[in-house]
């Protein structure tokens, strides 16, 4: 295909594909709002539920709040990621209320993903089981120094990239509830799958906008895709700090919420979504990317491996924004 990324991008068949995203977005009357899984405080009993909440807390482990608390952090940082997808190439929302369809996309994916911000901060505000002044500063600082997703302002790019991270941030929410559930607190799993399933529908939204990329352009976006996967899956949690981010992911992987293997079995799940092994009629540029992506997963293996051979068996130091251990 001769036709350029805008063309591709803006093509009737492309617009089609995100219109029928966009209408599939609940409208907020419809959808569910953070209040209907708290205590609500204009209620007779709100002191009995709050306590009750702050109970079940007492119950779950530390590691699990630092990876909750994590997650939040990652939520909030929601005004960055509107700004970077607004500045992607040809389909950036210029004016803030352009009516096109990747526009309202933009915003409606925008109105879901700052639920799970309210929600996350709702309760660990109520749980007193963390250092709220510290995760608000966190989010601050966040924030303030930005998001790189190094995508390059390209949607190619970008849409492989939020294709594997809405995917990671899926699988941290729902085994974050599994953990909350086996220490006895369903409330928190709720909380924790209702997110999960948010992010659930916005990984196949934009695996379906690479899918439909590939049926257009398959060359330019087999190579956007190598060049997303070259630079990493920076997971967003990162521009909070490297050593923050750094032990973050440590205790996440030493208990199981959020791991390598994660890593690898997401990449693999990409390649095979989107049949990148049977891909034919390719340029040699793609060709090649396609070789890189299909050998990647048993690089990653290897890596894992001498990974494994230095299994974190105790964390040493103390977990980040958590109390009362």
């Amino acid at each position: 295909m001769n036709a350029s990324q805008k063309e591709v991008l803006l093509s009737s068949e492309m617009l089609k594909v995100v219109q029928i995203k966009v209408d599939s977005l609940k409208i907020p009357t419809e959808a569910w709002q953070a209040t209907d899984f708290l205590p609500d405080f204009s209620s007779a009993h709100w002191r009995e539920d709050v306590l009750a909440l702050q109970e079940r807390a007492k119950n779950l482990s530390g590691p699990l709040f630092m990876s909750l608390a994590g997650n939040m952090v990652t939520e909030e940082g929601l005004p960055n990621y509107l700004t970077w997808i607004n500045q992607l190439d040809h389909i950036g929302d210029k004016s803030g209320d352009d009516s096109s369809p990747w526009a309202q996309w933009a915003r409606g994916w925008t109105a879901e993903e700052n639920k799970h911000g309210d929600l996350l901060h709702k309760y660990l505000y109520l749980s007193g089981r963390v250092d709220m002044r510290s995760i608000e500063e966190t989010i601050g600082d966040f924030i303030r120094h930005g998001f790189n997703s190094n995508t390059n302002n390209c949607p190619y790019q970008s849409f492989a990239f939020t294709s594997f991270q809405e995917r990671a941030t899926r699988i941290s929410h729902f085994r974050t509830g599994a953990f909350a559930k086996a220490a006895g607190d369903e409330a928190l799993q709720k909380i924790c799958n209702i997110i999960a399933v948010d992010e659930g529908k916005h990984e196949v939204v934009y695996q379906a906008f690479v899918e439909q990329l590939f049926e257009l352009d398959p060359s330019r976006m087999m190579v956007a895709f190598m060049q997303t996967m070259q630079t990493g899956i920076v997971m967003p949690f990162k521009a909070t700090g490297k050593d923050r981010y750094n032990f973050f992911s440590e205790v996440t992987e030493a208990v199981g919420i959020y791991t390598y293997s994660d890593y690898i079995e997401i990449l693999e799940f990409l390649i095979k979504k989107w049949k990148i092994e049977e891909m034919g009629n390719l340029s040699s540029e793609a060709q090649a990317a396609q070789d890189y992506l299909c050998k990647l997963p048993l690089r990653y293996r290897k890596i894992q491996e001498r990974k494994s051979s230095k299994k974190i068996e105790k964390i040493q130091r103390p977990l980040l924004w958590v109390q009362n251990i």
